[in-house]
């Protein structure tokens, strides 16, 4: 299962949380395909900007704690080092 839809709508690229069910929590996979998605959007040069929105009634719970939990513990990355992680300011890239 995805958890993180993408559309492009013209130059837009619209980034949907899709995991309704745990209220749009991110578990690690979910994590990935989100830094997968925003990697589309700085690379395409067609894509201007992106539109991050929820499927379901919620927008998000956070992270999953019991799935990010113990990655966080290790003091492991949460997004591999080849994909745009959107939680880092330009200072620390």
């Amino acid at each position: 299962m995805t958890f993180i839809t993408t559309e492009k709508k013209g130059h837009v690229f619209l980034i949907g949380l899709n995991r309704p069910v745990k209220m749009n929590a991110f578990n690690m996979q979910m994590l990935q395909e989100f830094a997968q998605a925003y990697t589309q959007l700085e690379e395409e040069d067609d894509l201007w900007c992106g539109l991050v929105f929820a499927h379901g009634d919620h927008f998000t719970a956070g992270l999953d704690l019991g799935n990010v939990g113990p990655v966080v513990k290790e003091n492991k990355p949460l997004f591999p080092g080849n994909l745009v992680d959107r939680y880092k300011t330009h200072s620390q890239i």
